[in-house]
């Protein structure tokens, strides 16, 4: 299938640019936004940043170059990672065949009223990508107990996307499914990993669940400090009605 999405035109580049220096290439796009507004940037301007950042003009395949890559890890299996497909596979046979396979009409985060379930596939890879860029272009890493200002690595990424990430967008699109099924979500509903919840978790083998639960403090921790709305939040119902406008407070954010 071909969507919008995964037919996004490739951006123009800066013929200039040394795609060999991972640095160099995150701060030309983190030049261009703010972090608190990847997770709400239009598609295209995402697409462009994802590619300015180096990983890849496939908007919901996130790619690492080799020369990125710490050598050790299953560099194949973490060069490229195809989120959307992580999404689909988490379809029971009978969701997927009644997937519309049509193009998106408009921008994936233009949620239809009536989604189909290769379109909840798509949004909910495309926000897996927006959390990516955000953990590359935004202050996400830590030093010691503390949150630093400093970014993750593109390696740290790509075994992130590869794994903990695959997984959590897996369980978000069953999650969104069957709340859509029992009409306590709304198709124009914006979260995605904030319902995920711990009972998700205790079907996974006991280190991945580990490592998930890690990657939810982070997005907790980035929520807490204005950069990401879409993060579960301890003992609240997270099939309740939120507002999905609210905008983080930014007033401590370095201009």
């Amino acid at each position: 299938m071909l969507s919008e999405a995964n037919s996004f035109a490739a951006p123009t580049l800066n013929p200039k640019l040394d795609f060999g220096d991972q640095d160099r290439c995150r701060l030309n796009a983190a030049a261009q936004v703010q972090a608190h507004e990847i997770q709400s940037v239009d598609v295209h301007t995402l697409g462009r940043l994802k590619a300015l950042a180096g990983h890849g003009e496939q908007l919901l395949v996130w790619s690492t170059p080799e020369k990125w890559l710490v050598h050790g890890h299953r560099i194949d299996a973490i060069m490229s990672v195809d989120l959307h497909e992580a999404a689909l596979s988490a379809l029971t046979a009978n969701e997927y065949a009644h997937v519309d396979m049509k193009p998106l009409p408009e921008a994936v985060a233009s949620l239809e009223a009536q989604l189909t379930h290769v379109q909840q596939a798509e949004a909910t890879a495309l926000q897996a990508v927006r959390y990516l860029l955000l953990l590359r272009l935004g202050p996400s890493a830590r030093t010691g107990r503390k949150w630093s200002k400093v970014s993750l690595k593109a390696s740290g990424i790509a075994v992130a996307a590869s794994g903990v990430i695959r997984r959590m967008v897996a369980i978000v699109i069953k999650r969104r499914l069957d709340l859509l099924r029992r009409r306590l979500l709304s198709a124009n509903d914006t979260r995605y990993f904030a319902l995920i919840q711990q009972p998700d978790l205790t079907k996974l083998p006991k280190r991945l669940a580990a490592s998930c639960s890690t990657e939810l403090r982070r997005m907790d921790q980035l929520c807490g400090r204005g950069f990401w709305l879409d993060a579960p939040m301890p003992d609240r119902d997270q099939t309740a009605t939120v507002d999905c406008c609210r905008r983080p407070k930014t007033d401590h954010l370095a201009a």
